[in-house]
């Protein structure tokens, strides 16, 4: 089921079987999609490329618009893009935010809290990157308002976030894409912060100088095959990840995986 669904969009997206003679695709993002999205579809493109070597490369998004420009990454998903001339833009997925606790929290049955509420408690979040960051934004909107929020730790690897949050008092504020697992499994619950814009919307990006390999062309659809629907899209990607898991022999790896946080 799941897999047909991926062949229908690929199939409508013009998503080929490998025949490129280049047997390299360098993919960038920006921290949120490096997190969230393109893990899977870059997997998933390995399904009909396999034997297309990847490179994913991790920046912030101003270093990672002038990678693309540099032709050092062919194409790459962003938030937060500079204008330029030299590069094409096409709006990907809205990701959602969102503050969560541990199921045994204290919070943990309350739908809706102030602002003010969740300053009473220690806050955890991803380590923001070099340029801008939506998680930033949320909180500085909250200081800018008066509040002073108890930071209790900032996490350079984003799933230490989570392992914190499980395991103390604190309130956690991270990607919801990468929560909902653990909420359906009785581990979180999420909590609404009455005011909190949690949304931010990525990019794709790659040269308007330069025309895109085959390879490139071809991730290119399954990104807008991905972006069609948001929900649909966001169900497709996260039963992926669990078909992954289960499936995924534990030897594969990407070629190179660069993370600079």
């Amino acid at each position: 089921m799941i897999l047909a669904q991926i062949d229908a969009l690929a199939e409508k997206y013009g998503v080929k079987a490998d025949s490129e003679n280049s047997k390299l695709l360098c993919v960038g993002g920006s921290h949120g999609p490096a997190t969230v999205a393109l893990p899977s579809l870059l997997v998933l493109f390995k399904r009909y490329h396999p034997s297309i070597e990847l490179d994913f490369i991790v920046r912030n998004s101003p270093d990672m618009q002038d990678l693309v420009i540099a032709s050092i990454v062919e194409l790459a998903v962003i938030t937060y893009p500079e204008p330029s001339a030299l590069l094409e833009m096409e709006p990907f997925r809205t990701f959602e935010l969102c503050f969560f606790v541990a199921a045994h929290h204290p919070l943990a049955k309350t739908k809706q809290i102030t602002a003010e509420t969740l300053a009473k408690f220690p806050l955890v979040t991803a380590r923001p990157v070099k340029a801008r960051s939506r998680t930033e934004e949320v909180l500085g909107g909250m200081t800018a308002k008066g509040l002073k929020l108890n930071m209790l730790l900032r996490c350079e690897w984003p799933d230490a976030v989570k392992t914190v949050v499980h395991q103390g008092g604190a309130v956690g504020l991270h990607y919801l894409d990468l929560v909902d697992q653990g909420v359906r499994d009785g581990l979180f619950k999420i909590i609404h912060v009455r005011g909190a814009n949690l949304s931010a919307i990525s990019y794709i990006v790659y040269s308007r100088e330069k025309s895109l390999s085959r390879n490139a062309q071809d991730f290119l659809g399954l990104l807008r095959a991905a972006r069609e629907n948001n929900s649909v899209g966001r169900t497709i990607l996260r039963n992926l990840q669990l078909f992954l898991v289960a499936f995924l022999p534990a030897s594969f790896a990407f070629r190179d995986l660069t993370l600079a946080l």
